[in-house]
């Protein structure tokens, strides 16, 4: 034998070698009294063993004839023969633990509540402009004296208009000095002028051309020059006209123009000084919103005031998507809305209306915009407050509420268990379209139930419902198997009518599963070869 062989054979036989001498250590005496013990035990166990495992065998076996001996229960729970009916045992509701009550008709729908914000009217908001570049002069002044002064005698304060006042219509907000309005309106005096110059030489050629004093050509030319000073004439009229001329002001100017031409006319400085004066009225009443002007600047092409009517206001408040079919099922008669301001959620709310439901769903809040307007003819709201508006919802004629518990999902459609009239102690399925939920109860659309319909004052099961329609769902399955299924054997033999009942395997059952598993397991279990 080579090394490597020798000294394979001398690891394997180390253990054994060792177990030798570590038994060789062992007193001669002691070895011989622990095999003495261990053919003893060896001996005794199974002469106790049996006995306690025949005492178990012999209760096992009378437990089984005493249980073959009871009667049979009858089910509590049959199938009727109905369809989707359950039969009842008097007594079984009890046993069961089943909760009947009766439907009732549905609580009038909670009003919804959605938050908003006031906004002004865009239809009620005009911007002020000036139709020419000019020099602001003069600004609007209104009364600034404290509410009794004028009573008590006080001469009145004057003082520029502002952010916050009130106007009337025609009220006096600019007095503007245009250079374009002073040359539009000298020439049209003076288109004036040659016009009327004009008309009169064509008369005197008229009578010459009569006497044959001049020759026809004259006369065509002066009919000429006195169609192209109509038409110049016109022209800056109607440029006046549309930058805002009042009638008053083309008539003085018109009459100016008589004047030079009479050679009657006289320059005063007043009229000088305001040849370019250009007054600059409120078109509506209203609330100055926005003043972009004072004394000294230029009016350029820009908005200088903003005047709104905050006698009503717009409100845009936020809808939830799954509100949306709420509003949109109501009719143009019902929408409408209170307004409540969330810092005053004491005062009295204000009645208005909402026309238009945004078509954009807010992708991070998944709502939907909801515009109305408000009455604020007492000036309580203001623009940019918070608010809530509450819409009331109309009932459903015919709807229904059962508890929530009594309502089953069954493959995608809700059912009920419904008492039957006739029968009381059968309970019909019967499939129901849920509107709303409210608090703990379900809303049923009464006109939408399978048929016979559910109606008001029926009785329904509450508590037990899910496991009742299982029950009947494996009645209807043991009752439509095929005949064509293997026989059972002599074990799985269960009497007729308690096959349609849903029993609990009992004691001795159990025990003899658990003994015929436990003989199979141990028949698996290899045996050691000696």
């Amino acid at each position: 034998m080579s090394g490597p062989d020798l000294s394979r054979s001398a690891k394997k036989g180390l253990p054994l070698a060792m177990i030798r001498t570590a038994m060789s250590r062992i007193p001669r005496a002691v070895r011989i009294i622990a095999t003495v013990a261990f053919v003893i035990a060896c001996v005794l166990a199974p002469l106790k063993a049996v006995p306690l495992v025949h005492g178990w065998w012999q209760a096992h076996e009378t437990q089984v004839a005493v249980a073959k001996e009871l009667p049979v229960e009858p089910p509590l729970v049959v199938l009727a023969s109905a369809p989707d009916t359950l039969q009842l045992v008097p007594g079984a509701t009890e046993k069961l633990g089943l909760e009947l009550t009766e439907v009732a008709a549905a609580p009038a729908p909670e009003p919804l509540r959605l938050d908003g914000t006031l906004f002004l009217d865009a239809n009620r908001m005009v911007n002020v402009r000036c139709r020419f570049n000019g020099d602001v002069i003069a600004v609007g002044e209104v009364a600034d004296n404290d509410p009794g002064d004028e009573s008590a005698g006080q001469p009145v304060r004057m003082r520029s208009l502002r952010y916050g006042d009130i106007v009337k219509p025609g009220q006096l907000l600019l007095i503007v000095s245009s250079k374009d309005l002073g040359e539009k309106k000298s020439e049209f005096v003076d288109a004036l002028l040659s016009l009327q110059t004009t008309r009169e030489r064509l008369e005197r050629l008229e009578k010459l051309l009569k006497q044959q004093a001049v020759p026809e050509k004259s006369v065509l030319e002066s009919r000429r020059e006195l169609a192209g000073a109509e038409v110049a004439a016109t022209r800056a009229e109607r440029t006046l006209r549309s930058w805002g001329m009042a009638d008053a002001d083309m008539q003085g100017l018109r009459k100016e123009a008589d004047e030079m031409r009479q050679k009657n006319w006289v320059s005063h400085p007043d009229e000088e000084l305001n040849w370019g004066r250009v007054e600059i009225r409120a078109p509506a009443a209203g609330t100055i919103v926005e003043k972009n002007v004072v004394v000294g600047e230029m009016t350029s092409d820009r908005t200088l005031f903003k005047i709104a009517d905050l006698s009503r206001l717009d409100v845009m408040a936020h809808v939830y998507e799954e509100d949306l079919p709420d509003l949109e099922n109501l009719a143009s008669q019902q929408r409408h809305w209170t307004i409540q301001l969330k810092s005053e959620p004491k005062a009295l709310a204000l009645r208005g209306c909402f026309n238009r439901i945004g078509s954009i769903i807010d992708p991070s809040q998944h709502t939907a915009l909801v515009m109305g307007s408000v009455d604020n003819s007492q000036a309580r709201l203001r623009v940019g407050q918070f608010i809530t508006a509450r819409i009331e919802l109309p009932h459903v004629s015919g709807e229904l509420a059962v508890p929530a518990t009594a309502v089953v999902d069954k493959d995608g459609e809700n059912y009920v268990l419904v008492k039957s009239a006739e029968q009381p102690l059968q309970f019909r399925l019967t499939r129901v379209s849920t509107t709303r939920r409210c608090e703990s109860k379900v809303c049923l659309n009464g006109a939408a139930t399978s048929a016979p319909d559910l109606h008001e004052g029926d009785v329904i099961i509450v508590r037990g419902a899910v496991e009742m329609i299982a029950e009947l769902d494996r009645l209807k399955a043991n009752a439509v198997k095929p005949a064509t299924s293997p026989a059972p054997g002599p074990s799985d033999a269960v009497p007729a009518p308690a096959a349609a009942a849903a029993v609990t395997p009992s004691n001795d059952q159990s025990m003899r599963t658990t003994w015929d598993a436990l003989r199979r397991i141990a028949m698996c279990v290899p045996r050691r070869r000696g």
